[in-house]
């Protein structure tokens, strides 16, 4: 048998998410049969539609964070700290991070887009 250390790894991830009935984590990992799919070699956004993408530099899911932004037509890609120094929100903390949560209201109606306050958000990892 002839195969890369990378893909004997990939294939016991794979089993033993199967095992625990967590597919969908599998999904995830940038190499997975998923992505491959999903992305093949084109772009990944269509013409004519607006993306934002609001990342954070301590994110402990998205690793390295940088792997969260796209570079393609249509999209913005937001680094929280690049607005709001002092906010360590990690990806779990973003769903009731206020500095998030105003980015994300003004990407979504940048007609009414109010300034974000810049809160002080703790690193809980």
């Amino acid at each position: 048998m002839n195969e890369t250390l990378s893909e004997a790894r990939h294939k016991q991830i794979e089993a033993a998410f199967a095992k625990a009935n967590i597919a969908g984590y599998e999904q995830q990992l940038g190499f997975s049969n998923f992505n491959k799919e999903l992305y093949g070699n084109g772009p990944v956004t269509r013409p004519g539609i607006k993306y934002t993408i609001i990342e954070g530099r301590y994110d402990d899911t998205v690793v390295p964070f940088t792997n969260a932004f796209l570079h393609e037509p249509g999209v913005k890609n937001i680094l929280v700290q690049n607005i709001c120094r002092n906010d360590y929100a990690s990806h779990i903390n973003f769903t009731y991070d206020v500095n998030v949560y105003q980015m994300a209201v003004n990407a979504l109606d940048p007609d009414h887009a109010k300034p974000v306050t810049c809160v002080f958000q703790p690193f809980i990892g």
